[in-house]
């Protein structure tokens, strides 16, 4: 694409500052709440925006002030961030790739739905249930690389707010696992500070995200790379269970006792939803702890946000709702008392 003039983005509904520092103004929708109505420019001729009819996305993000659809279009904390103030190009582009990964977990999400739905009538349910846990397994640990890649392209980038005048980090690695490992431990934040020179408030954003970060890992490396098999489900009458009294998933804080079948079992249902929903805390944490951390450019937009959709967005939206409602049908227990 070739370079926009600056009056020429100034027409762009969302744009209220155009920056000159290296950033890019990304030309993607913008949904207005007030009419009610999508604007999508793009470069028609060299140099010069025009309007195309329609614009509103399918699979893809957009900008706006709020959800056009709150049923369905999430919005990504940490995207809001890069496209508000730090759209540099390979940041941009790295977004992008995250982007696409959140999309791939509301699939997997609705390829579990539509084997659960038919789980009674398909005994081999909880085998196609595993391989999607190995696969959202491996997505979510790329998505962390992904994620630190920003990380590390930024940190030379921003200067922070502790009136030093200093740049956010030394290099930084492009792998999560490099910055809060030394061996096979964790680093705490004081090992991190001193290593990489990061503000404490970084510093323990790392160490706190760590703990997730490591099981993912052990229960991926087992399954990819040392041939552990597939952990046992069971197609209860409720939906998808695995035994979370196992060894295994003793790490994993998904099953409170309330919501444990026969004291034992626990919804795999939700063990997808707590995977996934770490992860998007996670970003919105990272985002939340830069902001207090670092001098941000200008925003390109006053009160815009970024939100993702996709045919499968409703997936994404509900996740809260599945840690507190978990199993996919209601329990036999739960479904008598209400009978009477």
């Amino acid at each position: 694409m070739n370079d926009i003039p600056i009056t020429e983005l100034h027409r762009l509904p969302f744009v209220s500052h155009v920056p000159t520092d290296g950033r890019r103004v990304v030309l993607q929708s913008y949904f207005s709440p007030r009419d009610h109505d999508w604007y999508l420019y793009l470069e028609v001729q060299p140099g010069l925006v025009g309007r195309l009819a329609g614009g509103e996305p399918v699979y893809g993000g957009y900008l706006s002030t709020q959800p056009a659809n709150s049923q369905t279009d999430l919005e990504l904390p940490f995207s809001t961030l890069v496209v508000q103030h730090l759209s540099f190009p390979k940041v941009q582009g790295r977004l992008q790739a995250l982007e696409n990964d959140v999309h791939q977990c509301a699939a997997i999400l609705a390829k579990y739905r539509l084997i659960s739905d038919h789980a009674g009538e398909n005994l081999r349910s909880s085998f196609l249930i595993a391989s999607e846990l190995e696969y959202l397994l491996m997505v979510i640990r790329s998505m962390y690389d992904l994620l630190q890649c920003v990380v590390a392209h930024i940190a030379n980038l921003l200067v922070v707010l502790d009136g030093s005048n200093r740049r956010l980090a030394r290099q930084l690695p492009q792998s999560f696992r490099e910055v809060v490992l030394t061996g096979d431990g964790p680093r705490s934040g004081d090992d991190i500070v001193a290593k990489y020179d990061l503000p404490p408030a970084l510093a323990n954003w790392y160490v706190g995200e760590a703990t997730a970060f490591l099981e993912l890992r052990k229960l991926r490396d087992g399954i990819a790379h040392h041939g552990r098999s597939a952990p046992t489900l069971f197609a209860l009458p409720e939906g998808i269970a695995l035994d979370a009294t196992d060894a295994m998933w003793s790490k994993f804080l998904v099953w409170p006792n309330e919501h444990r079948l026969h004291e034992k079992f626990g919804s795999v249902r939700a063990l997808f939803a707590a995977i996934i929903l770490n992860f998007l805390n996670a970003t919105r944490r990272f985002a939340d702890t830069l902001r207090a951390t670092v001098q941000l450019p200008p925003a390109i937009g006053a009160d815009i946000r970024s939100y993702i959709r996709s045919p499968f967005g409703a997936r994404l939206v509900e996740l809260p709702t599945i840690l507190v409602s978990p199993w996919e049908r209601m329990p036999l227990a739960e479904s008598a008392a209400q009978a009477l």
